[in-house]
């Protein structure tokens, strides 16, 4: 049993996280409402495969421990990762990632990741080429976690953001919090993570600042006694509950095309679809620590880009993972639109490992 001195720990800082969180301009928009969406790209093909979201696994992956500074602790020291993905036409993404432990001071993860749109053509009001640009996103993170005892971890990422579109740039400050509890024996991990709570720097436009992609998230994992598979699952944008849009002009009563009759409104289908929308679950088959296969499903991404005539698998991610020599290599296919699929590549290794073999 947990006892009640670490539950009222943990409920003195959820507290402490609430009034932190109350104090920085945060927004409960979401889709297209806010500036630096390219913060919410899944970093590693990992995440990726399991959704896109929080992956509450607390299996030494300095990849997880980017997107939740709840998983960081001693076991990334000397990690370095790489990731890469192919996004859509000309725009790719990347991350890097090296954690290192210090005896007094503790764990620290730094990470740089980017989104780069390509090159575009500059052309004057008179359609005559002038040269080429590009775009492009970047953000350092800087990431902490204290571990008050074996159960639970309190970590925290500060951000800086910088973005360029030609003549047009912005930077920003963002803060992720995470509260994490593990449970090795019973192979039980979860996490409530607030991302991205913070604010421009410098907008765009002078005097129009926008707000940053915040959002609170809960996330768990739950290895199966007697089987290699761990289930996962997780709630995104908590501080929002209606993720729906509707075209403009189509809220009125729905009108059937045959008869011409008011059809009944679907109440209670309609609060299922809305409460669903925050789902993300997903399996991982797990054999040994150097082997996963998982899949998982996104409702809300299927919901929002699929083709009615033809959903495909929208939605659906699916990746791999396994080492080489020193290496630990993962894959992962995410599924958006008809048009195409994404590509997630992640190597990572530890620096350890070479520095002894040289010894």
């Amino acid at each position: 049993m947990i006892k009640v001195g670490r539950i009222r720990l943990l409920g003195n800082a959820l507290c402490a996280l609430v009034l932190l969180l109350l104090t920085l301009p945060v927004s409960a928009q979401v889709g297209g409402d806010n500036t630096y969406d390219f913060l919410n790209i899944p970093n590693s093909a990992r995440i990726s495969s399991n959704g896109g979201g929080l992956v509450s696994i607390n299996d030494a992956d300095i990849n997880l421990a980017v997107y939740n500074p709840g998983l960081i602790d001693s076991s990334l020291h000397g990690q370095l990762s790489l990731g890469y993905v192919d996004y859509f036409s000309d725009i790719n993404a990347g991350i890097a990632a090296y954690a290192h432990h210090f005896q007094k001071a503790g764990t620290f993860l730094a990470s740089m990741q980017y989104l780069h749109y390509g090159s575009f053509t500059e052309t004057d009001e008179m359609g005559n080429i002038r040269g080429e640009f590009t775009a492009a996103d970047y953000a350092l993170g800087i990431g902490w976690a204290y571990h008050p005892d074996t159960n639970f971890t309190f970590g925290a990422t500060w951000k800086t953001i910088y973005s360029s579109y030609f003549d047009y740039t912005s930077s920003g400050m963002a803060l992720d919090i995470a509260a994490t509890y593990t449970s090795r024996k019973r192979q039980f991990c979860a996490t409530l993570l607030a991302r991205n709570a913070g604010f421009q720097l410098t907008p765009y436009y002078e005097g129009h600042s926008e707000p940053l992609p915040f959002e609170l998230q809960l996330g768990f994992s739950k290895k199966l006694k007697k089987a290699p598979l761990r289930i996962i699952g997780a709630l995104t944008h908590l501080e929002k509950f209606d993720l729906t849009w509707q075209t403009p002009g189509d809220d009125g009563p729905k009108i059937d095309a045959i008869t011409g009759d008011t059809l009944p409104e679907r109440k209670f289908w309609k609060f299922a679809d809305k409460l669903t929308r925050h789902a993300l679950i997903g399996v991982e088959f797990v054999p040994s620590q150097n082997f996963y296969i998982n899949i998982s499903y996104n409702y809300r991404r299927r919901q929002e880009l699929k083709v009615d005539t033809k959903p495909s698998t929208m939605g659906f991610s699916w990746g791999l993972g396994f080492r080489v020599y020193k290496f630990h290599l993962s894959y992962a296919r995410a599924a958006y639109h008809l048009a195409g699929a994404t590509n997630f590549f992640t190597i990572s290794s530890s620096i350890g490992d070479f520095v002894k073999k040289q010894n």
